[in-house]
């Protein structure tokens, strides 16, 4: 198998000297960056297989990193960390064609080898520039109408809900009446 090239771009030096060493001893070629200024210079030296980037990042952020290095590779994989529990993050994430998105605190690291891992045995698919009806775009859409469908069925339930207690509630005089 050959050997993968990982660029993890982390501001904070101990999680980010824990994520380079941790994938080395998986057996990854793992390269580091505290900035997506030094990533994209390491990225226009460096064949990489996978960005990891947090998003919060000095500068330019993670999203923006993402897009540009996908702009360069069109085949780089990219998985999205951070800190934030924030659902517009994972719903960028998913616009801009993310491999995967993990929060710090809640994701193990358990969880992002895994993915590193699964990622690594997938055949790359060239990212669609957003707006031009990729995949990412139509699992918005689909999530969008999920949630519709959702709704819909609560205020179905909702009114069902209502119209029992409405039952029970004259349903408890009229069965005094009933006599067997």
């Amino acid at each position: 198998m050959e050997r993968k090239t990982i660029l993890i771009v982390e501001r904070g030096p101990k999680m980010r000297s824990a994520l380079t060493a941790l994938f080395l001893e998986a057996g990854y070629q793992a390269l580091s960056a505290p900035t997506a200024a030094e990533a994209i210079i390491q990225l226009k030296k460096t064949s990489v297989d996978i960005l990891i980037t947090e998003v919060d990042l000095d500068g330019p952020n993670g999203f923006e990193l993402a897009r540009s290095a996908r702009e360069a590779n069109p085949h780089l994989a990219v998985v999205v960390l951070t800190a934030a529990e924030d659902i517009s993050y994972a719903i960028e994430a998913l616009r801009l064609g993310a491999d995967d998105f993990f929060i710090k605190q809640r994701d193990g690291i358990d969880d992002l080898k895994a993915a590193i891992a699964r990622i690594c045995g997938q055949p790359r698919k060239v990212a669609a520039t957003p707006g031009t009806g990729n995949a990412s775009e139509d699992l918005l859409a689909d999530i969008d109408e999920l949630n519709e469908g959702v709704l819909k069925n609560m205020i179905a339930l909702d009114k069902e809900v209502s119209d029992l207690r409405d039952q029970m509630a004259g349903g408890q005089s009229s069965d005094s009446d009933d006599s067997y």
